[in-house]
């Protein structure tokens, strides 16, 4: 499958764009039906790091939506959380940095300060 396919139920939304970070916010309404899964929950973290880290790198142009790609490395952290993640930071990777990311994701309103309920890192 390629990423232009999967993009048409792609649930990241990009809100803006700077050398080196993308910022996001999630619309989760109807999007897919696993995000009622548990904040923590290894499924969710993993589309939230897939639409995430994709769409931060088309947005930087990083990369094409219609290449085919597979995000080969993935970590992640979090902490328990009520609800799902709404918005996120993405550091995008750049050639001297061997496609590496580190995405981090908050809950509540945009641009709270307070500390991420998840952090994924890995490479593209």
């Amino acid at each position: 499958m390629t990423n232009s396919l999967a993009y048409e139920r792609n649930f990241a939304r990009v809100t803006s764009v700077t050398h080196d970070r993308v910022h996001l916010t999630f619309d989760t309404e109807d999007a897919w039906p696993w995000l009622s899964l548990p904040a923590r929950h290894p499924v969710l973290l993993e589309k939230y790091q897939y639409f995430g880290v994709l769409s931060a790198v088309w947005a930087a142009k990083l990369m094409n939506p219609a290449d085919i790609t597979a995000l080969t490395e993935f970590h992640w952290s979090a902490v328990d959380a009520a609800s799902a993640p709404s918005f996120g930071r993405c550091q995008v990777p750049h050639a001297d940095q061997g496609k590496r990311y580190r995405l981090e994701l908050f809950g509540g309103p945009e641009g709270d300060s307070g500390p991420p309920q998840a952090v994924l890192w890995g490479r593209a």
